[in-house]
């Protein structure tokens, strides 16, 4: 756990803001932002995916736990990204998909394998991407080591 010093804030470029929307998170490691500006977040620690929806003042007017059961999550990634019809969740042992409507503050359906089985062990973070135009979907799996030459 990261203990910020209190009162310290990130130093932004003139022009910007920063403002703590939530605390207490479970090794939050990767966010993206849903079609309707929802923050869809993968909570690693805590092997869930949580949204955070904001109001128009930049506070946070929902945090809900979308899925739960996932392996150190971490990829995140919408399909079709013009109009998506799921969400993907890249976790340390597979890569799942929910069904997702723009809005959803929980998972409408049950987890869907795509990939069922991952290479474990060494790193963890499993980051996805879809190819631009959709056909191919790409998992990143660490070596075992930062300086192994496996």
């Amino acid at each position: 756990t990261v203990v910020q010093p209190q009162g310290a804030m990130p130093q932004v470029p003139e022009g910007f803001t920063a403002t703590r929307i939530a605390e207490g998170l479970s090794q939050p490691r990767k966010m993206i932002t849903a079609p309707n500006g929802d923050i869809v977040l993968a909570e690693s620690g805590a092997d869930q995916v949580r949204v955070l929806r904001l109001g128009v003042d930049g506070a946070v007017t929902a945090n809900e736990v979308y899925a739960t059961d996932l392996s150190q999550a971490y990829g995140l990634a919408f399909y079709p990204p013009e109009n998506p019809q799921y969400l993907y969740v890249g976790a340390a042992d597979k890569v799942v998909r929910f069904p997702y409507k723009a809005g959803d503050l929980k998972a409408s359906g049950p987890a869907e394998a795509v990939i069922p089985e991952l290479p474990t062990g060494g790193h963890w973070t499993r980051d996805i991407a879809f190819s631009p135009d959709g056909s191919r979907l790409y998992v990143a799996v660490g070596s075992s080591s930062n300086v192994a030459e496996g």
